[in-house]
């Protein structure tokens, strides 16, 4: 008996070529996203360090040269902050976008996987079938040889 073989067999790898890519390219856009997280976080903590070594220096007394270089510090780190938000945003957008894409792709896969068990099912069974036709033909021969 020959062994079952499915047709689609490369358009089956082919999706689950573009599946892993999917996945790679979700992981790679969640990764972006930490690391922007992380960066925001860095901001958060340069900018409340900041600002409290300007409400030190203002307790003690700071000339205004000093006081303008610390506030237009605390500015630049602001903008620094909605920069990465903003950036954020249109990661998790993107995110978004691959994951559907992802979602796709895993369907895709799926169907082909799910045919390919439904025709091996099917080769099997006719297999059987005709194995079985083929056994009750020699022995219907046989009981005819020995009647003879």
């Amino acid at each position: 008996m020959r062994r079952f073989q499915f047709r689609l067999a490369s358009l089956l790898r082919y999706r689950e070529y573009l599946e892993k890519q999917a996945k790679q390219a979700v992981a790679s856009v969640r990764s972006d996203i930490v690391q922007c997280e992380e960066r925001i976080a860095r901001y958060e903590t340069e900018q409340a360090e900041t600002t409290k070594a300007l409400e030190e220096e203002i307790a003690t007394g700071i000339d205004s040269k000093r006081y303008t270089h610390y506030t237009d510090f605390i500015e630049s780190i602001d903008a620094g902050i909605q920069t990465e938000a903003v950036h954020r945003e249109a990661l998790r957008t993107l995110l978004l976008e691959k994951q559907k894409q992802l979602a796709q792709r895993s369907v895709d896969k799926k169907v082909l996987e799910k045919l390919k068990d439904r025709r091996r099912e099917e080769y099997y069974q006719e297999a059987l079938r005709t194995f079985q036709k083929e056994t009750d033909d020699m022995i219907v021969t046989r009981n005819e040889r020995s009647r003879g």
